[in-house]
């Protein structure tokens, strides 16, 4: 079954402030402050734009068409969002749902 990755509480998740791509949210079920380096709010974003969900190889494409400049190699980039995703999963921002 593929894994489908969801932002948990995306209508929660208050922006407290935004510079150059950079990002601080506030995530009220946790009462945490995140900081989110560009990649980091384009992933959530990009999550956030897929109510049902977005597979790693969907994500892993749609964040390489939006990096133009090419400087991360493939493989890196599903290394480094493979561990955003387990992060993002670990403090409640999102969750991975096997779908049929």
């Amino acid at each position: 079954m593929p894994i489908h990755w969801r932002s948990s509480h995306i209508a929660v998740l208050t922006a407290k402030w935004e510079a150059d791509d950079e990002r601080v949210i506030y995530h009220p079920a946790s009462n945490e402050t995140h900081y989110l380096n560009p990649l980091g709010a384009l992933v959530l974003d990009t999550l956030a734009a897929a109510p049902a969900g977005i597979t790693l190889d969907d994500l892993l494409q749609t964040i390489a068409s939006a990096l133009a400049d090419d400087t991360i190699a493939p493989a890196d980039l599903r290394q480094y969002l493979t561990g955003l995703l387990a992060r993002f999963a670990e403090l409640g921002l999102a969750t991975a749902v096997a779908t049929a």
